[in-house]
Parts: C-alpha cells; sequence; structure tokens
C-alpha cells in the first residue's frame, strides 16, 4: 500500500492543492473626517531634577559606655518616648551633650564616670 494515498498522510495533506479561494486583500480603511489631521496633545516633559546631596553632619564616633550609662541612656530614650517622640540612644546622648553646661556641676560628674572608666590610671 502507498503511504501517499492514505488520506491521513500529513505529507500528502500538504501537498494537495487547496479548493478554498485565495484570501482577497483587506479593505481600505474607512476615511473618516478630521481623522488624523489633528496631532494629538503634546505630552510635558518633567523638567530634569537636581539630585541633592544629603551632607553628613559630623562623622562616626565609637564610645564606652558602662552598664551605668546605657541604663542612664535608656531612661532618657523611655522619657522622651512618653513625651512622644520616638528617640535612639544616639539622639538621647546627642541631645544631653547639647544641654551639658562647663562647670561644678560637669566636673563632679567627670570625676564620678572617671572611677568607672577602665582606661583612666588612677
Amino acid at each position: 500500500m502507498n503511504m501517499s494515498s492514505r488520506p491521513d498522510n500529513p505529507l500528502a495533506a500538504l501537498q494537495r492543492k487547496s479548493t478554498l479561494p485565495a484570501a482577497s486583500p483587506a479593505p481600505p480603511k474607512a476615511e473618516w473626517p478630521g481623522v488624523g489631521t489633528v496631532s494629538p496633545a503634546p505630552v510635558p516633559t518633567p523638567e530634569p531634577t537636581v539630585a541633592v546631596k544629603r551632607r553628613r553632619v559630623g562623622e562616626p564616633a565609637q564610645f564606652w559606655l558602662a552598664e551605668e550609662d546605657r541604663k542612664l541612656t535608656r531612661g532618657l530614650v523611655a522619657w522622651l518616648a512618653g513625651e512622644g517622640i520616638r528617640s535612639t540612644d544616639s539622639m538621647a546622648v546627642r541631645a544631653s551633650l547639647r544641654m551639658a553646661k562647663p562647670g561644678a556641676g560637669l566636673l563632679e560628674t567627670y570625676r564620678k564616670a572617671a572611677l568607672l572608666d577602665g582606661w583612666l590610671k588612677q
């Protein structure tokens, strides 16, 4: 039996001539008056923005804090939280430094803190 005579042979199906009429080209689009004669409104282009460099004020620093110092810092942060301010330990220490004034109170506090410091020789 010849394979090309089989009706379900794909090769024979491809080689057969189509009995369908040839597809006609698409009809031309209807011309509507005014369509395409007016250009669309121009889209405004945003002005290029200049990137603002955030200047770092200050520099990173590392401090050694005794356990008492950390408790005091946490107490300040807790007090600020009671005032509705979400603060960090760093901000509480910075605010305390700005509030400190030279004088007898600072000298007395320094001497007490120096007793806890392991770096200072007695």
